[in-house]
């Protein structure tokens, strides 16, 4: 689905202290499943991302991240990597790396009458503050020189039925990408 009329949104891989070390790739088209603003239920966090087409190919320099459907047999298993930039330990300005991150499971909201299958995920191992939202959670596999993404950060802290943090994830999202990656070869 096309995208909601954002301002203007740039991208800057390995932004630290307002250096751009390998240059600014400004978004020249949005794919999104459902404006979401500030999620605070299951539906809400399980449909919180958005897809950028850049002006320029930055993964032909840096590298590509692919994206896989996440499975319930990986639920508190410590795979997962995530790099953000929270406010909380370096004021946005500052990536932030964590590793051995788990899931303690993925659960598609089910509310009778509402689209979507996306999953809200949850996680008391992933730390997330404002800032990092957006943040892949990824791992690499075997016989693969790339990484596969299978969430985005979506919300910190408490929700109004938990006090977990949460990524969003899910078919919605794997199916954004491959839209994006089809339209923009």
């Amino acid at each position: 689905m096309p995208g909601p009329n954002l301002s203007p949104v740039s991208f800057t891989p390995s932004f630290n202290r307002g250096l751009a070390p390998f240059g600014i790739g400004n978004a020249i088209h949005t794919y999104w499943f459902r404006q979401v603003d500030n999620p605070d239920d299951e539906l809400s966090v399980s449909l919180d991302y958005i897809v950028f087409v850049l002006d320029q190919r930055l993964g032909d320099q840096l590298g590509y991240m692919g994206t896989m459907e996440y499975s319930n047999d990986w639920d508190d298993k410590p795979y997962w990597m995530n790099v953000s930039y929270p406010h909380d330990l370096g004021n946005d300005e500052v990536p932030f790396f964590q590793d051995q991150v788990s899931f303690e499971d993925a659960d598609n909201p089910g509310i009778v009458g509402q689209e979507g299958d996306g999953l809200y995920m949850d996680t008391e191992s992933g730390s997330l503050d404002h800032g990092a939202s957006g943040g892949a959670f990824y791992a690499f596999w075997p016989n693969e020189n790339f990484s596969r993404v299978v969430s985005v950060a979506s919300a910190e802290g408490t929700l109004n039925f938990d006090d977990d943090n949460w990524a969003a994830g899910g078919p919605p999202m794997h199916r954004l990408v491959n839209q994006a990656r089809t339209d923009f070869p």
